[in-house]
């Protein structure tokens, strides 16, 4: 910008002009905070921030999380900056399209401001096996000598998780 400057005294004036740069400010996140850390697979994260513009000439055009296991962003218009996820697996593998360090998710929220300008920032976030489990467990009562049948559901514990064994141990 070109700024005019103009000095007088009670004789005359002299007039130049001064060139200014105006920088733009980054928007920037704080107060960045996870609920818990580590989460166990199958129960819910809350992630929540402050998002500061940087300027108050501009405004905020959104607010990004990816949890970095793959699963579709979550975005708002930064009119709320608190996020929920549930991750369906404790495996992190960058060869499946996660965004992984040192076998953690790495979790990354991003604010965009009107000047396309971005304010990222990012964390780890550990996710724990969930065990499975045995349900509805019913034994009865057996007679020396004759067959005899258990019955009993057996669960995964998380969603993504597949059982592949399951022992009755007899003795």
């Amino acid at each position: 910008y070109a700024v005019p400057v103009t000095v007088t005294d009670e004789d005359t004036f002299i007039s130049d002009f001064a060139n200014l740069t105006v920088n733009d400010v980054d928007p920037a996140i704080t107060n960045f905070a996870l609920d818990a850390n580590p989460v166990v697979e199958g129960s819910t994260l809350t992630v929540t921030f402050d998002a500061n513009p940087g300027s108050t000439a501009d405004g905020l055009t959104s607010c990004t999380v990816d949890w970095g296991d793959g699963s579709t962003p979550d975005t708002t218009d930064c009119s709320a900056t608190t996020f929920t996820h549930v991750y369906t697996d404790d495996v992190c593998d960058a060869g499946a399209g996660h965004n992984c360090l040192a076998g953690q998710f790495i979790i990354t929220a991003t604010i965009v401001d009107e000047d396309s300008q971005q304010g990222p920032t990012t964390t780890t976030i550990a996710v724990t096996d969930l065990e499975p489990t045995v349900a509805n467990l019913n034994v009865g009562t057996a007679d020396e000598g004759v067959s005899h049948t258990i019955t009993f559901d057996s669960l995964a514990g998380g969603s993504a998780d597949v059982l592949t064994k399951c022992t009755v141990d007899w003795d």
